[in-house]
């Protein structure tokens, strides 16, 4: 399942050391293995790697050397559209900013799935592209105005770092929501992610908070952290929310559905007739191949059929007449209900849809019963709409013991 997790923080080791991290280099060439893809942009023609300017700007740097970004991606992405969603997001947020990115994936500690993530570097200093690059020297220090010109190194960016930093750190998180959910639609998937919380999304459940990889690791020698424990709490009460929504769903359907009327159109009740005409007529045949059998002689076979001859023939006038006066849209019959329905908390609806095909089933045997009763004469009054009657729809197991023996 698709997760939003984006995270922005300061520096927690030099540039130098959180490059070498990131891009799998030096003393922790070692986890080489979780490293799925890197790049970088924006960086200035003096340096001849990525390497090279991280370990410049940790020692050229007097103020904040880098922030950096922290970004899951979906699983449900491939790793080349993973690495796509990585370039659009910097090119919306970090067009004039020095950065690098690495793309890593281990297992999750908790739940054991795989767990990409992106991890990118960016330098607060923004680029005036309107004069010409600093030096290596020049380049992390600040800028000098004089004459109208300006020398020295990049200004650091007053979105990132100035009092507004909150409003660009919304639009950063705005803009991951909007990139992976393009990504996810690119890819004909139906997840999608979201940079708000449950609460304004109108979703009850309890957030949860991160567990560290400590308190996992404490967790698999056989002792609970606070942390731990508190994060199992959530799982669990968040289980029973999610099984008390099913519940509240399957009885909101269960309303619906009793709320929606049966209706028996034309087009059901000619079916129902042509099926039971096509089943006397293999009866009919059946019994005339064993007639034929002169070594196994059928008892009354004659008798039986010339009854399945006749009660053919009564529906295939019954449906004619149907063909003949009324269109297959034309409501023959309404059930406003069904009784005995299930209303019980956490009732599956497939007995409920189930009850309302046994309702119909018996509305539309009443229904060719009385009609090969009714004769040419009373036929309207028959097939007309009673809507407004609900007596006459109504369904009771007395009338379907008697119409049962047309049920074929």
């Amino acid at each position: 399942m698709a997760i939003y997790s984006v995270n922005v923080s300061t520096p927690s080791a030099g540039a130098g050391a959180k490059s070498d991290y990131i891009q799998r280099e030096g003393k922790y060439e070692g986890k080489k293995e979780e490293l799925l893809c890197s790049e970088s942009g924006n960086l200035p023609s003096w340096a001849t790697s990525a390497h090279d300017f991280w370990h410049q700007d940790e020692v050229s740097e007097r103020g904040t050397q880098y922030r950096e970004i922290r970004m899951a991606l979906p699983n449900e992405l491939s790793m080349e559209e993973q690495c796509e969603v990585i370039r659009d997001f910097c090119r919306e947020n970090l067009e004039n900013h020095a950065y690098t990115w690495a793309l890593h994936t281990n297992e999750g500690r908790i739940s054991g799935k795989p767990n990409p993530h992106v991890h990118i570097i960016f330098c607060e200093r923004e680029i005036d592209r309107q004069r010409e690059e600093p030096s290596r020297e020049e380049y992390f220090r600040r800028p000098r105005h004089k004459d109208g010109q300006t020398n020295g190194g990049y200004g650091k960016s007053r979105q990132i770092t100035g009092k507004n930093r909150r409003k660009w750190l919304c639009e950063v998180r705005e803009s991951a929501e909007r990139v992976i959910n393009t990504a996810l639609e690119k890819a004909g998937r139906e997840e999608r992610i979201s940079c708000k919380s449950l609460e304004d999304q109108g979703i009850d459940r309890v957030p949860t908070r991160h567990v560290g990889a400590k308190s996992v690791s404490m967790y698999r020698k056989g002792f609970v952290t606070k942390a731990m424990e508190s994060y199992q709490h959530i799982r669990t009460v968040n289980t029973e929310l999610e099984n008390l929504e099913k519940e509240k769903r399957e009885l909101e359907t269960i309303r619906a559905m009793m709320a929606e009327p049966i209706i028996v159109t034309a087009k059901d009740l000619k079916q129902a007739i042509y099926k039971r005409e096509a089943a006397y007529k293999a009866e009919k045949d059946r019994l005339k191949t064993m007639a034929a059998d002169s070594k196994n002689p059928v008892p009354n076979v004659h008798r039986r059929i010339s009854n399945c001859t006749l009660a053919a023939n009564k529906l295939y006038g019954l449906r004619l007449q149907l063909m003949k006066h009324v269109s297959d849209s034309h409501i023959c019959s309404r059930h406003h209900g069904v009784d005995e329905a299930p209303y019980t908390s956490g009732a599956e609806t497939k007995p409920m849809a189930h009850e309302r095909e046994a309702v119909k089933e018996k509305m539309i045997d009443r229904l060719i019963a009385q009609g090969l009763k009714s004769g040419k004469g009373r036929f309207a009054a028959w097939w007309e709409d009673r809507e407004d009657d609900r007596s006459k729809d109504q369904v009771t197991r007395a009338e379907a013991e008697m119409y049962k023996g047309w049920n074929l």
